[in-house]
């Protein structure tokens, strides 16, 4: 059983900001350009400069004697030197060896260490098995301290569902509903608050449908919009989601109850699940972890259940649930910005947004700022959907556009009047990237000056978990 605690502090540099990490023979920053999708808007660049390469995080809290597994995502840069060596986690400073990988350059890898604690304060490295030419690049990113002898899923405090000690960004972090988490062939799954993977409770299989939601409703403002009912910020159907599941006469921590009452616990077990499940007087939210540590998010209804199959004596049984996914889609559970940089070239200027890099649906609930000074600044998707304000923004004027809400406001206050939108029935829309490439927007304006400026915040989306 794994408490559902991490116990490194700023393990995904959330707050753009390298506290905590040390580093012998090289030099870290924070990189917004190149995170993981789906997590942190930041990691970390580490550049040699010559040496043994060192990366370190200290985690506290600890308790000795105990055993606990440490894991971080790293990124090497092609060079010469990754081509030929290899790089290792040492948990404890006892140097304890994990993970001895090849690297694979380009691609985000994780290693990992199990370790006892000799000290309530451990130093966990990342070090390179040979000395590394000057220059080369590294980027690291959620580094993670577990209890127990096996890698949890990766979280912090900005997961759904889980939560900070302290200081967001800047203290450990609890997911209370990993307390009972099982390492099992399936990434963890949690619904309604409750992980539906533990030893009393476990899942048999995922059904999601992979195929394109049809469009809803006649859009009274777009004639000819073809669906069913319109329902407003519900473009699409809901998407089907089903999940197969076994059920336990036994604790959710594999414990059997010593009076032998399993068919008593098994009832109690199943009818948890049901009432995780069913919230009939609001949708439930769902959260799947993805292989590569990112977790995906849904809300949805549940729209139907088998009856289930009972066994052995009413201590075992099976029984599957299905959801209507309300968007039509998943969105990851972290959602990432993309800031430019400030100046007069903003006159015609793109903003790739590498965080949504992978995403397989669209994307219509992005949060565009625009920084003045600007004259009716209009911003394009990659797809030629655009929306613009029709109103000059002073030096130190502010327009945000939120296209899920359908909001639109000048510093702080309401200006819909001023907004126009074309190429589709939203404000924007971003297409689903492909696997390699990185979409963009691009906002053309005039009158542009020393504080022109454009962000944008979204999360990717996607058609399954």
């Amino acid at each position: 059983m794994t408490t559902g605690t991490n116990y490194i502090t700023n393990p995904s540099f959330g707050l753009g900001a390298t506290t905590g990490w040390t580093i012998t023979n090289g030099a870290i920053n924070v990189d917004a350009a190149n995170p993981q999708p789906g997590t942190s808007p930041y990691c970390g660049i580490i550049l040699s400069t010559g040496g043994v390469l060192t990366v370190a995080q200290d985690s506290a809290g600890l308790t000795v004697g105990q055993r606990y597994t440490a894991t971080m995502f790293y990124k090497i840069i092609p060079a010469s030197w990754w081509d030929t060596n290899n790089c290792t986690l040492v948990g404890s400073v006892a140097g304890k060896v994990g993970t001895r990988i090849k690297t694979v350059p380009g691609d985000w890898q994780r290693a990992r260490v199990s370790f006892t604690a000799a000290s309530a304060t451990q130093t966990i490295s990342f070090v390179s098995t040979a000395s590394v030419a000057g220059g080369s690049y590294v980027y690291v990113d959620r580094m993670m301290v577990n209890d127990g002898e096996l890698a949890d899923p990766y979280f912090d405090g900005g997961y759904p569902g889980c939560q900070w000690t302290g200081a967001a960004q800047a203290s450990t972090s609890i997911c209370p509903a990993l307390q009972n988490y099982q390492t099992t062939s399936e990434e963890p799954i949690i619904v309604g608050g409750l992980c539906l993977n533990t030893d009393a409770w476990n899942v048999i299989n995922r059904t999601g449908r992979l195929s394109i939601p049809t469009l809803r409703g006649a859009n009274t403002a777009v004639p000819g919009q073809s669906g069913r009912t319109f329902v407003a910020n519900r473009p699409y159907e809901p998407g089907i989601w089903a999940i197969g599941m076994w059920v336990l006469g036994m604790t959710a921590d594999g414990v059997i109850p010593a009076q032998g009452d399993s068919r008593r616990l098994f009832e109690k077990n199943l009818a948890r699940l049901q009432q995780s499940m069913a919230k009939s007087w609001q949708p439930v939210t769902i959260v799947a972890w993805q292989a590569d540590g990112a977790a995906r998010t849904a809300q949805a209804v549940l729209s139907g259940q088998t009856d289930g199959a009972s066994m052995m004596g009413g201590m075992r049984g099976e029984i599957a649930f299905v959801f209507e996914v309300l968007d039509g889609w998943w969105s990851d559970a972290i959602r990432s910005t993309a800031v430019g940089a400030a100046g007069s070239w903003w006159a015609n200027l793109g903003l790739s947004l590498p965080g949504l890099v992978g995403a397989t649906a669209p994307i219509e609930d992005a949060l565009v700022t625009v920084h003045g000074p600007a004259v009716n600044p209009r911003v394009t998707s990659d797809s030629g959907v655009w929306v613009q304000l029709n109103h000059t923004l002073g030096v130190n004027d502010t327009w945000i556009v939120d296209s899920g809400a359908w909001t639109s406001t000048l510093n702080g206050v309401s200006n819909l009047t001023d907004v126009t939108h074309g190429g589709h029935s939203r404000f924007l829309v971003i297409p689903p990237a492909e696997l390699l490439a990185t979409p963009k927007v691009t906002m053309t304006t005039s009158g542009t000056g020393a504080n022109t400026n454009l962000s944008l915040t979204a999360a990717r989306a996607h058609w399954t978990a």
